[in-house]
C-alpha cells in the first residue's frame, strides 16, 4: 500500500549552478507521514534554468529524479530514490493576460498563495483543488479536483505549461504546442518531466455561499446525484459508525468578500490539540469509536456561511492524514457507498469517509476520462494503522470497477491499470518519447505503470 522507495544517502553540502544543492543523509517525508525517501541529493532551483540544469546533472550521473511540491500525496508518488527536486522555490505570479483571462504561475506556487495574489487583482481561480496547501503542479500531476459536475478538475485547468524534461530541455506544451503530448501532460504523475510554470485560466472574483446541513445517510444516498447536479459544488462527509452525514451545498455569487485561504496559527492549534486529544482516545479505547464519532456529530458546525473562492471551496485537515479515494461512474456511486458503510460499521477506528463528484474530462490517466464519476475518500489520522479501514474498502472498490486517486493509497499495479484505462498504451508513448531513459521514474511508478 504505496510502499515508499528509500534512496542512498550521500554526505556534504554544495552549491552548484546556482540552484541549492544539498546531499543529505535526513529523511524526506511526505506531510502525512506515510511515505519516506533518503535521498542522495536535494536541488532547489529558484528558476526555469536552474531546474533545467539540475536535470541535466542528474543525467550526467545517470540519477534519477524526482519533483515534490508541498508533499500532500499519501502515497510514494514523491518518493525520490536518488535526487529529489524541491520545486517551491518556483512560486509566484508571472503574469496576467485579462484579455485572455488567464493567469501565469510558478509550478511550485501553493493553490493559497495564487488566490492571494489574485485576489488583489481582483481575479480567481476556476475551481481550486480541495487543500489549499498544494502545489499547482502537483495538483494538476496527481488528479487533484474539487466538487463540482459544472467546474473542471485542476488538470483540465491547464491550459499551457513549461515543462523540463530529461535531456534538460525547457519544451513550451499547450493543445497549440506540442499538442500531442498535451491529453498525457495535464495528468502526468510527475512522470514526463518537471513543471517550471503553468498558466491556468482566472475569472472575476467572486463568493460562496455555503449551506451545510446534518442529515440521515440513506436519504441522502437516494437525492445523491439529484442535489449534485443542482449545486455548483456538493459534498457530503460521515462519521461511520453514525448512519448521520453532514450535506455541504455551496452556490458561486457575483461579488467579493475577503478570503482567508487557511485559519490562523492560533486556530489551527486549537483544533489540532482538540482533534489529537479525540484521536489518541480512539486508539487507546477503540471500542469508544462509535460514541466518540456520535459526539463529533454533535459538535460539527451547521448552517449558511458566506466566504471567497479559497475558504468556501477548500480545506486543510487540522492534523496528518493518509487518505484513500476511489472514482466510480457517477450513476454506480451510491450504491457503493451503500456497502462500504455496512462494511465499515465492523471497524473500530476512526475515519472520516467523503462523497464528491467531478465531471468528465479527457486527460488520458484521468479517472474521470469521458464519463462523470463520483468520488469515495476515506481518510485515517497518521499514526492509526489505515489498514483494517482501507482493506475492506478496497476489496469492495475493486469488484466494483472503481480507480484509485494516483495520489492516494492504494495496491493496484500496471497490469490492472492497462485493462481498465483506455489510453494507458497512449500515454506510454508520450512517456517513451519524452523520458526514453526513465529519468523520472520510482518504486511507485515502477508498479503503476510498469517501469
Amino acid at each position: 500500500m504505496g510502499v515508499p522507495t528509500i534512496g542512498d544517502a550521500r554526505d556534504g553540502r554544495a552549491k552548484q549552478g546556482g540552484s541549492d544543492v544539498t546531499g543529505s543523509t535526513e529523511q524526506w517525508s511526505n506531510w502525512g507521514r506515510s511515505a519516506r525517501a533518503f535521498p542522495t541529493r536535494i536541488e532547489r532551483p529558484q528558476s526555469t534554468e536552474e531546474l533545467r540544469l539540475a536535470v541535466v546533472r542528474a543525467a550526467e550521473r545517470g540519477e534519477r529524479v524526482r519533483p515534490v511540491g508541498a508533499g500532500f500525496s499519501t502515497n510514494a508518488i514523491a518518493a525520490a530514490p536518488e535526487v529529489l527536486v524541491d520545486t517551491r522555490g518556483l512560486r509566484g505570479l508571472r503574469a496576467i493576460d485579462r484579455d485572455a483571462g488567464t493567469a501565469t504561475f510558478g509550478a511550485g506556487t501553493t493553490v493559497a498563495e495564487a488566490s492571494a495574489l489574485l485576489e488583489a487583482e481582483g481575479l480567481a481561480l476556476v475551481n481550486p483543488s480541495s487543500d489549499p496547501a498544494v502545489t499547482l503542479a502537483g495538483a494538476m500531476a496527481t488528479g487533484s479536483h474539487g466538487t463540482s459536475l459544472h467546474a473542471p478538475s485542476v488538470s483540465s485547468q491547464l491550459l499551457e505549461a513549461t515543462l523540463v524534461t530529461a535531456d534538460g530541455g525547457a519544451v513550451r506544451v499547450s493543445d497549440r504546442r506540442n499538442a500531442e503530448l498535451w491529453p498525457a501532460l495535464r495528468l502526468s504523475l510527475g512522470a514526463l518531466g518537471v513543471f517550471a510554470e503553468v498558466v491556468v485560466p482566472v475569472v472575476p472574483t467572486f463568493r460562496v455561499r455555503s449551506d451545510e446541513s446534518r442529515e440521515r445517510l440513506r436519504p441522502v444516498l437516494d437525492s445523491f446525484v439529484e442535489r449534485a447536479r443542482a449545486s455548483h459544488h456538493f459534498a457530503v462527509r460521515w462519521r461511520p459508525h453514525t448512519g448521520e452525514a453532514f450535506v455541504r451545498r455551496l452556490n458561486r455569487e457575483v461579488g467579493d468578500v475577503g478570503d482567508e485561504p487557511e485559519p490562523g496559527r492560533g486556530v489551527r492549534g486549537i483544533a489540532a490539540v482538540r482533534d489529537g486529544l479525540v484521536i489518541g482516545l480512539a486508539k487507546a479505547v477503540p471500542a469508544l469509536v462509535p460514541a466518540i464519532n456520535a459526539v463529533g456529530n454533535l459538535l460539527h458546525p451547521t448552517g449558511e456561511m458566506l466566504a471567497g473562492p479559497v475558504s468556501g471551496l477548500a480545506a486543510r485537515p487540522t492534523l496528518p492524514v493518509v487518505t484513500m479515494e476511489y472514482s466510480f461512474p457517477l450513476d454506480d456511486l451510491v450504491g457503493v457507498v451503500r456497502e462500504l458503510d455496512e462494511r465499515l460499521r465492523g471497524v473500530l477506528a476512526p475515519s472520516i469517509v467523503r462523497l464528491s463528484v467531478a465531471p468528465a474530462d479527457d486527460n488520458w490517466l484521468s479517472t474521470a476520462y469521458g464519463r462523470e464519476v463520483g468520488r469515495i475518500m476515506i481518510s485515517v489520522p497518521s499514526g492509526v494503522d489505515p489498514r483494517s479501514t482501507f482493506t475492506p474498502a478496497e476489496e469492495l472498490f475493486l469488484a466494483n470497477g472503481g480507480l484509485p486517486h494516483w495520489g492516494m493509497v492504494h495496491t493496484v499495479r500496471a497490469a490492472e491499470f492497462a485493462h481498465v484505462v483506455s489510453r494507458f498504451s497512449d500515454f506510454h508513448h508520450a512517456r517513451e518519447r519524452l523520458d526514453p531513459d526513465l529519468r523520472f521514474t520510482n518504486g511507485y511508478l515502477q508498479r503503476v505503470l510498469g517501469h
